[in-house]
């Protein structure tokens, strides 16, 4: 590793601490500035802003948890059902450890994150519709993806508001459809059950480790 992949990866792990320890919009770049005993234009140098970050860390969180799905030999090598699982695993996470919970909700409303994850989740599904033959026009499903998304966040945020706990299963369900837009009623429901058959037979607890992170 390099001296610039060092200092970004400082940058990140430092970053990391503090959203998890006070939250994303509690952290400031000042504050990291001064945990990374950097000056604010060094930081600014690697990562413009917050959400520069923020996406580094999640695109290494994202491969991390591909890469398990991937190795797990139950898992039938389908782009739509890995994207499913990933999806599960997102909820899971909300469900089961509160500061993703808290973490997602404070991205809610952070538009330019929101059009990233947009944007990975649209390149994904438009692979896995490949699969089947299935090709969409770019715009509506970039329409479709940004409508889950979007959805997704603001309902985690509006129950993390409430202090309700988010069922994963019962929270996938809710949403998975709008994604599966293009499948009839009956072929939806058989992906929605086969994902969720999977995930459970997933190793769980080495998936909940790739939300801890090591940016070696």
């Amino acid at each position: 590793m390099n001296k610039s992949d060092l200092i970004k990866k400082k940058i990140c792990v430092e970053f990391y601490k503090l959203i998890t320890k006070q939250g994303y919009n509690q952290t400031s770049m000042r504050q990291l500035s001064e945990e990374c005993k950097m000056s604010l234009g060094h930081i600014g140098f690697y990562f413009g802003k917050k959400e520069d970050i923020m996406i580094s860390i999640c695109k290494i969180q994202l491969a991390k948890a591909y890469n398990v799905i991937n190795e797990c030999q139950d898992i039938p090598d389908e782009k739509l059902l890995k994207l499913l699982i990933y999806l599960i695993f997102t909820f899971y996470m909300v469900d089961r450890r509160n500061i993703v919970y808290r973490l997602v909700s404070d991205m809610s409303s952070n538009n330019e994150f929101l059009k990233w994850r947009t944007c990975v989740i649209c390149e994904y599904l438009q692979e896995a519709y490949r699969e089947y033959g299935i090709y969409i026009n770019c715009k509506e499903l970039s329409n479709v993806c940004s409508f889950f998304m979007h959805g997704m966040y603001g309902y985690i945020h509006e129950e993390y508001t409430c202090g309700n706990t988010v069922d994963y299963k019962k929270g996938f369900m809710l949403f998975i459809k709008t994604l599966l837009v293009h499948f009839d009623s009956a072929q939806c429901n058989r992906y929605i059950e086969k994902s969720l058959q999977l995930f459970e037979r997933l190793n769980k607890e080495k998936l909940v480790s790739q939300l801890e992170l090591e940016l070696g």
